[in-house]
């Protein structure tokens, strides 16, 4: 979805619709991907020490969320700001620009 922003035509309709549809979807699909390979990571740590140290585990996985947890506080302004840009109507303009 980002190389599909990035290789977009630039032309007035898509920063109405298209763009901000495509960056949401790309958003949430990245936010899904992270939030699934930590739950996988953190499973599989988990398992793999079975009875031994799994009491030190959990500060390790705590440690582990805070990046993930400081990068998804920092992108959820624009992730909402998009969601409510898609939802709402943008006035349209009644005249015709001249290029």
């Amino acid at each position: 979805m980002f190389l599909a922003i990035l290789t977009s035509r630039y032309q007035e309709k898509d920063f109405g619709t298209s763009l901000p549809s495509k960056l949401l979807l790309g958003l949430t699909s990245l936010f899904v991907s992270i939030a699934s390979m930590l739950i996988s990571l953190c499973s599989g740590h988990f398992f793999v020490l079975k009875d031994k140290l799994k009491f030190a585990a959990f500060p390790v996985y705590a440690v582990t969320c805070l990046p993930v947890t400081l990068f998804v506080i920092a992108q959820f302004p624009l992730y909402f700001d998009l969601i409510w840009a898609t939802i709402q109507k943008v006035p349209q303009r009644s005249y015709k620009a001249d290029l």
